[in-house]
């Protein structure tokens, strides 16, 4: 693949004569529900280079191969090193993905959507960085939620607002500067498959992967079936499911607390006869009453629900993940798709040829990592049945 890199000052206007033309590698990290990182190198005798990739600077990097031109990514670089080898100097480039300026972007405090759409609030949090914009998903645009942000920054306010109403975000894979919102988890059209001979029919496939290695791990460690979900507020002045008028998909119910209080709380069924109860208090303090009219404290009852019913949704099954690097990848996977994975794996006992790996079905892209070089290139993925990110000790 042929790579180069577009630069460009914080205010977004180009610098240099030219792009950068002695990119020999690149990794781009595509992240579901936040910001990603990038990396490249560079030749350390090109001066173009030495003089514009420098910290701070705004990079857009392209890639051209067999399946054309497109727009790898945009980030920040935050660190530069020059690194000397027996094989030449090189200049190494590497920071955030673009996402991260909506970090530097802050509501302020006060700011209050109370029954507004989702388009309206994503505009209005959009509007606070200069220079962007938003996409939202028809599917949703309508959609009314309410919330208060108080010194959170522009993109942590669009995560507080996806996580809570179901929605995923990511950036733009065309368009500069875009944050994408919606409830993403359609079929990129992509097949991952074990390819036991490569031939040039599978090679000039661009909907094709060749799995290079595979991983597998079912983790139900995170399992909760069983919450009482809480909102603002501290103790018994907490926000709780008692004033909610949703009832679907799950009933509100209620026991009586040590104390003799209410608890209202919910429940999957047949994630507890899979696994036991399992239960757990989960407080959204983003969640309160804009007033302390009956109409808000509803309202805010209601957001705790759909809060409460989309963390319960996520948590309630056993999570099966994979992490797979591929080959053959003509497109830019993104986070927030769904790609078809289609793989046997065999060993043979005794005579007898038995499956040690079978998956078939489709499974949410978490995380994408391609790794671009001249030569060659390949894609990590991470991809799971749920679309939540995998927790680590980290």
């Amino acid at each position: 693949m042929r790579i180069w890199a577009d630069v460009y000052d914080a205010s977004g206007n180009r610098l240099g004569e030219g792009p950068v033309l002695t990119v020999s590698g690149a990794t781009i990290s595509r992240a579901l529900d936040g910001a990603g990182t990038f990396s490249l190198r560079a030749a350390g005798t090109d001066a173009r280079a030495l003089a514009l990739l420098t910290n701070e600077r705004r990079v857009k990097l392209w890639g051209e191969d067999t399946g054309g031109v497109r727009l790898l990514g945009e980030g920040i670089i935050r660190k530069v090193n020059m690194e000397e080898s027996q094989t030449g100097v090189t200049r190494r480039a590497g920071g955030p993905d673009v996402l991260d300026e909506l970090k530097r972007r802050n509501t302020l405090r006060g700011r209050i959507y109370n029954q507004q759409t989702v388009a309206t609030v994503a505009a209005g949090l959009i509007a606070l960085a200069p220079g962007w914009s938003v996409d939202v998903d028809a599917g949703i645009g309508a959609d009314l939620v309410d919330a208060r942000y108080d010194g959170a920054s522009v993109l942590k306010a669009f995560q507080d607002m996806a996580g809570r109403y179901g929605y995923h975000l990511r950036a733009s894979a065309t368009a500069s500067k875009t944050l994408e919102l919606g409830a993403f988890g359609d079929s990129n059209g992509l097949r991952i498959h074990k390819i036991e001979q490569v031939t040039q029919e599978a090679l000039s496939n661009p909907d094709l992967l060749m799995v290079q290695t595979i991983d597998t791990e079912d983790d139900s460690k995170d399992v909760v079936n069983w919450i009482e979900p809480l909102g603002a507020g501290e103790g018994v002045a907490a926000l709780t499911l008692e004033h909610s008028t949703r009832t679907t998909p799950y009933t509100i119910q209620t026991m009586a607390a040590p104390d003799g209080a209410t608890v209202y709380y919910l429940k999957d069924a047949t994630s507890i006869t899979a696994y036991g109860e399992i239960q757990k208090i989960v407080q959204f303090k983003g969640v309160a009453p804009l007033t302390n009219t009956d109409t808000d404290i509803e309202n805010a009852a209601n957001a705790l629900y759909d809060a409460a019913v989309e963390y319960l949704t996520r948590y309630k099954d056993t999570q099966e993940a994979y992490r797979v690097t591929v080959k053959n990848a003509k497109t830019s996977v993104l986070p927030g798709d769904k790609i078809h994975i289609d793989y046997k794996a065999q060993v043979q006992m005794g005579g007898t040829f038995v499956d040690y790996l079978s998956v078939q079905g489709d499974f949410w892209v978490l995380k994408a990592t391609e790794r671009i070089g001249l030569e060659e290139s390949a894609v990590d993925l991470e991809v799971s049945n749920i679309d939540r990110a995998r927790k680590t000790t980290a």
